[in-house]
């Protein structure tokens, strides 16, 4: 009964990090209903991703991509306004517009140290969130070049 023991704990840990195996690592990803491209310098950490928040990596976490979802309670449009309100009071620097055709807030931030930019968007009424921490302007823009849904991703031909 003592071999069995870590034999069973083994398979389970196996199991359970399988669960996670179909969350690409990084390069062209599906994250539910979007599709963006992670640098390859970024590597999915598996321990803190779930369904509905996938964390990506580079360098020891001197840089972080998030991609989130979750529900909206209410209405859709008083949802972003609620947002961009909270995002402001937290002393951020946030702004209702529109991203890839949709009701967004950008918000630009400091957490521990590190410059932060944040999308937040409407999809099939649900918010998505694409987040840099750590890396630049430049970088946060690239990543939003890369980030598409059913509607806006380039067509095959």
């Amino acid at each position: 009964m003592k071999k069995l023991v870590p034999v069973l704990l083994a398979i389970l840990m196996l199991v359970g990090c399988g669960r996670r195996s179909d969350m690409p690592l990084n390069g062209p990803v599906t994250f539910h209903e979007i599709t963006a491209t992670i640098p390859s310098s970024y590597v999915r950490d598996s321990t803190q991703s779930s369904e509905d928040l996938w964390v990506f990596e580079h360098g020891g976490y001197s840089k972080i991509i998030l991609l989130s979802r979750r529900d909206i309670q209410g209405d859709p449009d008083a949802a972003i306004d609620n947002y961009v309100a909270y995002m402001q009071s937290e002393g951020c620097d946030a702004t209702r517009g529109t991203f890839l055709y949709t009701d967004a807030v950008l918000s630009t931030y400091t957490k521990e140290n590190q410059f932060c930019q944040e999308i937040v968007f409407v999809y099939n009424g649900l918010f998505y969130s694409v987040a840099l921490r750590g890396g630049t302007e430049e970088e946060f823009q690239s990543l939003l070049n890369d980030v598409n849904t059913p509607e806006t991703a380039p067509k095959a031909s």
